[in-house]
């Protein structure tokens, strides 16, 4: 065994999931970084704007289309498992996709009628758009029950090192053939990268349910009252929180145009690296600590959501940092154009600090089945946030989108935090791991 397979397998498992989970994830960036340098720099500001705002409906309208599924999967499917649900589990797994070809379908439908009442222009047309958001769903999907089965790690090699790599093998092949890339193309060829990432998730989502299922499980049980039940306010959560960090690109979109978007979504995408602290939160501390409460386990649970703390909080404040501090350099990477977004890039940092200070309160609340208090803040900071931009993106643009995000996901991060320290009796924060290595330290 080498010295750091010993090393690693001295960690708690949380820690060595996470901090795998860490790694892949940055790996993935990095070739998305890349990626995104790359497209800026071959169609421009307004073509990059362009094809950010197509992809940002597509994961709007992706978002949707699961009905929450993938989101109650990583809450559902440990319980199944451990408790020996097999019908159930089985009829998951079957609901998941059936919900996503069926509102894909109406989706689509809508889209086209939009479209040709001239309500939805995008440069990618309708069809595209419709195509994205079903693939999106499904990976979405997936990709969750890969988590709810322990598997995270395998769903992230996939979403984050496959994906990349199969796009931007596409995206050079294209350019070496001579083609003019263009925001369309570009779009396109980001959706063919989907469908090996999809074909690869499915097998190994049905490769865990076998190892999962006895050979005479019972017949599929659908219990769709209790899953729509949980999975629609999930579901509505997940949409007020894509809302509240995206509700700024759309309405720059509707209001400045897609050079607007483009400036701003370099930023935001730097901003989307301290996400991953909290969104291995959500991947791996959420079904662990989901086993854990169902166990009674509370000291363990309490230890996994300091060390998820601890771990978010190193890394998320060195991003911000970083970034805050170098945010010139880092949008010169795209072009002399974005240099104007280093502000809004600033307020942005300022926004996930906050966030990731005040630890995994949205993940413990939906854990503790409390996904209607997560629901009710993040619609009113969707609605304070909405109403912000609308004030200050005609007057300040940029910088006035992203103070208005800022606002919005600082204060609804902040009731979170004052919701799980008076009812959960746990402290989602750094507060605690530090206090005991401290108080152990003068001891």
């Amino acid at each position: 065994m080498s010295v750091i397979h010993r090393l690693t397998a001295l960690l708690p498992a949380f820690v060595r999931k996470t901090l795998a989970s860490f790694l892949l994830r940055f790996t993935g960036l990095g070739l998305q970084f890349v990626g995104a340098i790359a497209i800026s720099r071959a169609i421009g500001v307004e073509g990059f704007g362009a094809y950010t705002y197509a992809f940002t409906w597509v994961t709007l309208i992706g978002t949707v289309l699961g009905l929450g599924f993938g989101q109650l999967a990583g809450r559902e499917l440990p319980v199944y498992v451990a408790q020996g649900q097999h019908g159930a589990l089985r009829g998951y797994l079957v609901a998941g996709p059936a919900a996503i070809l069926a509102t894909g379908i109406v989706a689509a439908i809508v889209l086209a009628v939009l479209q040709r009442a001239g309500l939805f222009n995008l440069t990618v047309g309708w069809l595209l758009v419709s195509l994205g958001a079903m693939l999106h769903a499904a990976i979405l999907n997936t990709s969750s029950i890969l988590a709810g089965f322990q598997q995270v790690l395998k769903a992230q090699v996939l979403e984050s090192l496959l994906r990349p790599l199969i796009f931007l093998g596409l995206l050079l092949a294209v350019w070496a053939s001579g083609w003019a890339l263009s925001a369309n193309l570009v779009f396109s060829i980001s959706l063919l990268a989907m469908l090996p990432l999809l074909a690869l998730s499915l097998r190994a989502m049905g490769r865990a349910a076998r190892e999962a299922l006895p050979p005479d499980a019972e017949p599929r049980r659908y219990l769709l009252a209790a899953w729509f039940a949980a999975s629609l306010p999930m579901l509505a959560s997940s949409l007020s929180t894509f809302m509240q960090t995206n509700i700024d690109v759309i309405l720059l979109g509707m209001i400045d145009g897609d050079v607007a978007v483009g400036q701003y979504r370099a930023a935001s995408r730097a901003a989307d690296l301290t996400l991953i602290a909290n969104g291995i939160a959500l991947q791996v501390l959420g079904p662990m600590l989901s086993r854990a409460l169902a166990s009674g386990d509370r000291a363990g649970s309490q230890r996994m959501i300091s060390q998820s703390a601890m771990i978010s909080g190193a890394v998320g404040m060195a991003i911000c940092l970083t970034f805050g501090l170098g945010a010139e350099l880092y949008l010169s990477l795209y072009g002399e154009a974005f240099r104007p977004a280093a502000d809004a890039l600033r307020l942005l940092m300022l926004a996930q600090a906050v966030s990731i200070l005040c630890g995994p309160v949205g993940v413990i609340l939906i854990m503790m089945r409390r996904e209607r208090t997560v629901l009710a803040l993040n619609l009113a900071s969707l609605v304070a946030n909405f109403v912000l931009n609308l004030l200050l993106i005609p007057r300040f643009g940029l910088t006035g989108a992203a103070f208005a995000t800022m606002l919005a996901v600082a204060g609804v991060r902040l009731a979170q935090l004052w919701v799980v320290l008076r009812v959960s009796g746990f402290d989602p924060t750094v507060w605690t791991p530090l206090r005991r290595r401290f108080g152990r330290g003068r001891g």
